[in-house]
């Protein structure tokens, strides 16, 4: 069930970032929401690195399967580990948007963090079916999807930033 549940979220976000609260052009700035998202930026960044990483290593393992089991138990660490990460990043983000007043700002972050708890969900999927085997191809797919979501939310995020910390028009 909770598999179902993210490919349908991860569906729904291949349908734009508007899914995401992209702001609209016309959002005004908000000096606050500006400052709590510049801090937040480096963070973003680094995760959307990461899980595109994550996303390309397990295509190419993949496509080719010889995979030693040295490198297997590695992964394995590296990905539990990026679970976590990724899992606290989401409560941050959670923790942040409840001391945020702009609601469009909230929204963003939440959608991020749902989209960081989704793809950590798919990374613990690849994990209790096991790296060495051929992954299932709904498995990988469901992978590339939730990293897609990530990407999606990031948009939106860097869209909401700009338009929040966007000076007001001249009067």
């Amino acid at each position: 069930m909770r598999k179902r549940h993210l490919v349908l979220s991860a569906i729904l976000a291949l349908l734009g970032s508007g899914a995401f609260g992209a702001a609209p052009a016309s959002a005004e700035s908000d000096p606050a929401a500006c400052a709590a998202l510049n801090d937040l930026q480096p963070k973003l960044e680094a995760q959307v690195s990461s899980i595109n990483g994550i996303s390309s290593k397990e295509r190419e393992i993949r496509e080719n399967t010889n995979d030693p089991d040295e490198k297997i138990a590695s992964r394995e660490g590296q990905l539990s580990q990026t679970i976590d990460i990724q899992n606290g990043t989401a409560d941050q983000l959670r923790g942040v948007a409840d001391t945020v007043e702009n609601p469009q700002v909230q929204g963003v972050l939440n959608n991020w963090a749902d989209a960081l708890n989704g793809f950590s969900d798919a990374l613990q999927d690849r994990l209790d079916n096991g790296l060495g085997e051929d992954p299932d191809p709904q498995s990988a797919s469901w992978l590339h999807a939730t990293a897609q979501r990530v990407n999606l939310a990031a948009d939106a995020f860097r869209a909401t930033l700009k338009s929040v910390c966007a000076a007001p028009p001249n009067s």
